[in-house]
């Protein structure tokens, strides 16, 4: 790679990506975080970049942008808004399976104040449209972020596969044509000379455009980009974690298709995470020891040799207790009056924590497919609505879980016994959010009995708000 000054012995994608990370995080090349193994780097002079990439006519003429969820990506996504354009978003890390719309607001100041705040990915999603399996779109442009690039557009991402997985999605149900448009923004760092072509398979989406801080590249002879999902690489596992392969999977196989999935692997990409996360952490602790060692080596002086006593660390002070002062004058300095403060605060007794009794859990319903805009007071009020009243919830956002415990407080029923069946009976066609009430069938929450009851979780009070 000449940019990194390194010579290339063995070329993976593993060692690419390390080279970079290594080299950017040595020259000083980043933003928050520093600290960028697994991930795609955050480089300085990214908003430079976007400047550069919305100053191009096909950012000019485009209407909707996909982009991916990466740091450097921020300030496009935000001036892609301002700019009137609609964006598609996947939700991160796909954990529903799902990409969401989000159109330009009326307001440019929301914008500003979305990414403001610290929570601006979850602010930028919240309440927006969730893209559907039959929903009917054409992407102008897909734009992803990189770790590695090289100047024939071959493309290498963090490692997990998110970025060709989206790619393969919107290709499947035709919202990504042949020719659409694949840019990736990086530093002129990331860009190398050449990658092999054995690095890369039939699911690697190679890019069209590579904009930098200073330069614009565009690449002529445009490499060949996936058609759609390849079944054969995905794991049962893998489609089971994302909604929206399954209902592919389940079309496909309605249409008469032959779907040969791959076989479980101890070594897939969570595993790959993992390790690598080890790895990493590993890295980040001796880089700490040899800072401390050089920084130790670098206040040494010229008399450390004298004795140890001089490189000892000065204790630090006791803190005085205020004095006690005769109380029988009658003109009372503030020594005194500070010593009775200090009396009261230490006799004060800590109060006594009220006994939460025991919940007995009998039986436990899980509430699965929940949209990530829905919140637990909107699940308490549906509840209520119903006359359903669980004894206590167990909320589980992040992954659209919610459980339902019913049973006893220290031996005494928590309501009249109900029926099991009855319960389940009345979640059916339960919907919460933005189209609740009206009748789509995807949008209903799926009711599941857990067959062993769920005790050793964290729960919160199941009262409505």
């Amino acid at each position: 790679m000449a940019n990194t000054g390194e010579a290339d012995v063995s070329i993976t994608k593993r060692s690419s990506r390390e080279r970079i990370w290594k080299y950017m995080m040595k020259n000083d090349l980043l933003n928050y975080p520093k600290k960028v193994y697994n991930k795609i780097p955050n480089f300085k002079g990214a908003v430079d970049a976007v400047e550069r990439f919305c100053s191009l006519n096909e950012f000019k003429d485009a209407k909707l942008i996909q982009i991916s969820l990466d740091k450097p990506l921020e300030y496009l996504q935000k001036s892609s808004l301002k700019a009137g354009k609609e964006i598609i978003v996947p939700i991160p890390k796909l954990n529903n399976g799902l990409f969401v719309r989000v159109p330009p607001p009326i307001d440019d100041g929301k914008i500003d104040e979305h990414f403001r705040a610290p929570t601006r990915q979850q602010r930028l999603l919240e309440g927006q449209s969730i893209v559907k399996i039959d929903d009917k779109f054409n992407i102008d442009i897909v734009v992803v972020g990189s770790v590695c690039v090289d100047r024939d557009g071959r493309r290498i991402g963090k490692g997990l596969g998110f970025a060709d997985l989206e790619y393969a999605m919107m290709r499947k149900i035709g919202s990504i044509k042949p020719d659409t448009t694949v840019v990736t923004i990086v530093h002129d760092s990331q860009i190398v000379d050449k990658l092999p072509d054995d690095l890369f398979k039939k699911h690697d989406v190679h890019v069209d455009i590579i904009v930098t801080p200073t330069e614009t590249i565009i690449v002529n002879n445009k490499l060949k980009k996936p058609d759609g999902i390849y079944w054969d690489i995905l794991t049962q596992r893998r489609i089971n974690a994302v909604q929206l392969l399954q209902q592919m999977k389940e079309l496909d196989e309605k249409d008469g298709k032959v779907i040969v999935l791959k076989e479980e692997d101890p070594n897939d990409a969570s595993s790959k995470f993992n390790s690598e996360r080890k790895l990493a952490q590993k890295k980040a602790r001796e880089l700490r020891k040899n800072n401390r060692k050089q920084k130790s080596e670098g206040n040494t002086t010229e008399d450390e040799n004298k004795g140890k006593e001089n490189n000892r660390v000065p204790r630090r002070p006791r803190q005085q207790r205020p004095r006690k002062i005769d109380n029988k004058n009658d003109n009372k300095t503030d020594t005194s009056v500070d010593n009775e403060k200090h009396e009261k605060r230490t006799t004060t007794k800590a109060p006594v924590r009220k006994h939460r009794s025991k919940l007995h859990i009998n039986f436990t319903i899980k509430l699965s497919k929940i949209r990530p805009e829905v919140r637990i007071r909107d699940v308490k009020n549906a509840l209520n609505d119903r006359g359903i009243k669980p004894s206590e919830l167990t909320w589980r956002s992040q992954r659209g879980i919610c459980y339902l415990h019913f049973g006893t407080i220290d031996g005494y029923p928590t309501d009249e016994p109900l029926s099991i069946h009855s319960i389940i009976n009345s979640l059916q066609k339960l919907s919460v959010g933005p189209t609740a009430g009206e009748d789509h069938e995807n949008d209903f929450i799926a009711v599941d009995l857990v067959p062993k009851p769920v005790t050793k979780i964290e729960n919160v009070n199941a009262t409505p708000a």
